[in-house]
């Protein structure tokens, strides 16, 4: 299986942007600043297990312009990373503030194994990327049509550049790939639709509660 043989398997986080000038292509980040107060998102006090329809919202399943989603709901993660520092750059990212505590309120069961075997849900390491993404996440084995056995997600060594915000933002939104949200989402409040605040909002939790 190859990303181009399923585009919307090849969905990215793009945290930059390439522009031509004076015949030499140069890249530039984005940087956006939000107030704290615009960061907050309201949640109901109980999140319901019904899909809410939010204008913006980032694309859901691959029939709707998202991913694929995951096997189920217990979803493994481990790397295969062996450079030592690129390790203690990332795993702890995955295992509480960018990947495990944002999935925390849903139903989803996150956790970390000890080594990779072909169970595995998701799998990352840090290599060299075109510098327009940050990371990039694909389906490397299906259980169905609309299902990823097991997906991948790279990291670009450059994002080891990032702000911690970003770093952990980036974590989230990628993770967020491998249970079926896609790139598009315009609402902004939430590391799924553009907003760097390292957070699903509660429409993306009750979303994944929906389906898992």
């Amino acid at each position: 299986m190859t990303m181009a043989s399923y585009p919307w398997a090849s969905l990215s986080y793009k945290i930059a942007k390439s522009y031509r000038s004076s015949g030499a292509v140069r890249f530039g980040v984005v940087v956006i600043v939000i107030a704290i107060a615009t960061t907050v998102v309201s949640t109901p006090a109980t999140i319901s297990a019904q899909r809410v329809e939010i204008a913006g919202a980032a694309p859901w399943g691959p029939t709707a312009g998202g991913t694929y989603f995951a096997d189920d709901k217990y979803h493994t993660h481990v790397t295969i990373e062996t450079n030592a520092a690129d390790r203690t750059e990332w795993q702890w990212r995955f295992d509480s503030p960018g990947g495990e505590d944002n999935y925390e309120p849903t139903d989803l069961d996150f956790s970390k194994v000890a080594a990779y075997s072909a169970s595995v849900d998701v799998y990352w390491y840090v290599t060299s990327l075109d510098p327009m993404y940050a990371a990039l996440y694909d389906c490397k084995a299906k259980s169905s049509s609309t299902r990823c056995d097991r997906a991948r997600i790279r990291i670009n060594e450059t994002a080891e550049n990032l702000s911690e915000l970003l770093q952990n933002n980036l974590v989230c939104h990628e993770l967020g790939h491998t249970v079926g949200f896609g790139d598009g989402g315009t609402a902004g409040a939430s590391c799924m639709t553009g907003g760097d605040n390292n957070q699903l909002a509660w429409w993306e939790i009750q979303t994944i509660n929906s389906k898992y």
